[in-house]
């Protein structure tokens, strides 16, 4: 496992921030992902809410309907966009929420809870659940639910990736791959935390965010380390071309897959904790009240 020296690019331009106040009743934004409408879509975790933001800010939010009559809505966490062109997500409710972009909710039950969830390249979603399994759910609603990995340890985040598997951080030292058939295998990280997020990237490798590391893990479990200081123990990432971006304590950075880094500070100071790439072309991410659009600027 090789482990490259860190270096900060000098580039020709910076980036900034376009920050959009976002109305949060209770705890924060958590999770993003590009709509199929040309907008962005995120959760509020505590206040059961999904929203919607457009390239000029305008947030539209829809509070989530209970699965289960006589109890509160459940916390909403992970979001994506399915191969049918609504939007699903995970919550700690025994259900599969979906919600298409007029606004119209569906509950599919599972067995359990979950945390996150990624379109797979098979046309399914997958979710990660409370229990530590892993379970594929078609468009419309079938599940099928996969043990936990042989390791016994409990996924956190969710990706498919670049081999046609699904990839999944732990919450111990190792990061997992799962093959569309259920079938299991399991690496040891170099620098492990508990909360990393995964992306594909454009080099066919899985990139995956450790404490103060950014890895990158090929099919067959090959890792090279890249130092990034920036990174915290719940870094998450998302691919642009051939750059990696990544989360900050007060903003947002972006790796080359030589090791090469730039951070940026956002105007407000705050932190990100999600993010992606916007159908617009450029990143957003989350802060603890507002959403940012990452712009080219002088």
């Amino acid at each position: 496992m090789a482990l490259g020296m860190p270096s900060i690019t000098a580039a020709a331009s910076t980036m900034k921030a376009v920050e959009y106040p976002v109305a949060v009743s209770t705890g924060s934004i958590l999770d993003l992902t590009a709509g199929p409408d040309g907008a962005v879509w995120f959760t509020e975790k505590q206040a059961a809410t999904i929203g919607r933001i457009t390239p000029r800010g305008a947030v539209h939010l829809y509070p989530l309907p209970s699965p289960m009559p006589g109890y509160p809505p459940p916390q909403v966490i992970g979001i994506t966009t399915g191969s049918d062109g609504a939007l699903w997500f995970a919550s700690a409710a025994p259900y599969a929420g979906r919600l298409t972009t007029a606004g119209v909710f569906s509950w599919f039950p599972m067995p359990d809870g979950s945390t996150w969830v990624t379109a797979g390249p098979d046309g399914n979603l997958w979710f990660v659940e409370l229990d530590g399994h892993i379970a594929r759910v078609t468009t419309s609603g079938v599940v099928t639910d996969f043990p936990a990995p042989p390791s016994g340890n409990l996924p956190t985040s969710i990706v498919a990736g670049p081999d046609g598997a699904m990839w999944f951080s732990e919450d111990a030292q190792m990061i997992g791959r799962l093959t569309t058939s259920g079938v299991y295998t399991e690496y040891p990280l170099d620098h492990p935390t508990d909360t990393s997020c995964l992306a594909a990237g454009a080099n066919g490798k899985v990139w995956i965010a450790e404490e103060g590391y950014i890895a990158q893990v090929s099919s067959t479990g090959v890792m090279k380390d890249h130092p990034a200081p920036a990174i915290s123990g719940v870094g998450c990432l998302a691919a642009k071309g051939k750059l990696m971006w990544f989360t900050t304590s007060n903003g947002v950075g972006h790796m080359a897959a030589g090791g090469a880094y730039t951070t940026f500070a956002s105007p407000s100071g705050d932190g990100s904790f999600g993010l992606c790439l916007g159908p617009d072309g450029h990143i957003w991410s989350n802060e603890l009240t507002s959403i940012a659009r990452w712009v080219s600027g002088p």
